[in-house]
């Protein structure tokens, strides 16, 4: 039997530091598994704009630079038709000598494929594409036209 001014055993008084650290194991634990999904998951942040991805985006020229307009003309299901219109830089249609395009997720610069466009008589290109899953897509465009002007533009699908 003990007194009033006795003190209680010594083991009711183990659960304090055992709680303790029982949290501060559960919060490192959390954040090791939640670390390990991060690194498996997110492939990254691809930096800068779509359109600096592709070759030569950063070329600086002294000449008037022509602009590219882009725009969806279709969508037909899971199908995109898209043109592309070279601008003088007075606004007037160019001719473009080469143009490339890259279909590219934002964040993942292992999707990016490359897109097939055509010269057409009009002086415009067209591209048929279906992008390769859901999501968010973006197609990156520069030409080049006969005097080295370049030009560079970017849509979001």
């Amino acid at each position: 039997m003990s007194r009033a001014g006795d003190a209680a055993p010594a083991s009711r008084d183990l659960w304090i530091p055992w709680t303790i650290i029982g949290g501060f194991v559960a919060f490192l634990g959390s954040a090791v598994v939640l670390s390990i999904i991060a690194v498996q998951s997110d492939p990254g942040l691809v930096t800068g704009s779509p359109a600096s991805k592709v070759a030569g985006a950063y070329i600086m020229s002294t000449a008037p630079a022509p602009a590219l307009d882009l725009r969806i003309t279709r969508r037909r299901g899971d199908e995109i038709e898209i043109e592309a219109r070279l601008l003088r830089p007075d606004g007037t249609p160019g001719l473009a000598e080469a143009l490339v395009a890259v279909l590219q997720r934002p964040t993942d610069a292992g999707a990016d494929r490359a897109v097939p466009f055509t010269p057409q008589s009009n002086g415009t290109w067209h591209a048929t594409l279906r992008p390769p899953g859901p999501g968010a897509w973006d197609v990156a465009v520069q030409a080049r036209d006969a005097a080295g002007g370049i030009a560079a533009a970017s849509l979001r699908l």
